[in-house]
């Protein structure tokens, strides 16, 4: 991969980082103001009840009605945010760890010390012709 690849590729990934940060903040803000507790949903006939869990302990939670359904659809895009959170979070693990370990130049540095071996290895072997 020529030099100008690699900054191409390195320059992409830098901006990929700022995008993942920015959503990051941006989506950090709504869980920050989202409503307590979490969404629970059942199916009853034709049709789904939902529930607030505000307490760990709380298996049932509070029925929300239909009336208030903005409470459900704010609960529910809370915890999409939150498994959102936690998968930018680890791609910008992956970006950043490649970004700080890839070496660009690691095939040529192989190439160049094998070429040097060879040549050491010539030259004994022509030393020990003129020795003989």
């Amino acid at each position: 991969m020529s030099t100008l690849d690699y900054r191409s590729m390195f320059d992409e990934l830098s901006f990929e980082i700022e995008e993942i940060n920015r959503l990051l903040s941006k989506i950090e803000k709504q869980v920050k103001t989202a409503p307590r507790g979490t969404l629970r949903v059942t199916r009853k006939r034709k049709g789904f009840q939902y529930y607030q869990k505000v307490d760990v302990n709380d298996t049932k939670g509070k029925y929300i009605p239909r009336k208030n359904q903005a409470l459900a659809v704010n609960l529910a895009q809370k915890d999409y945010n939150q498994k959102l959170i936690e998968v930018l979070k680890q791609q910008r693990k992956v970006i950043d760890h490649f970004l700080n370990n890839y070496d660009p130049g690691a095939a040529q540095q192989v190439y160049e010390k094998l070429t040097e071996m060879i040549r050491v290895k010539s030259e004994a072997e022509a030393q020990l012709t003129v020795a003989k």
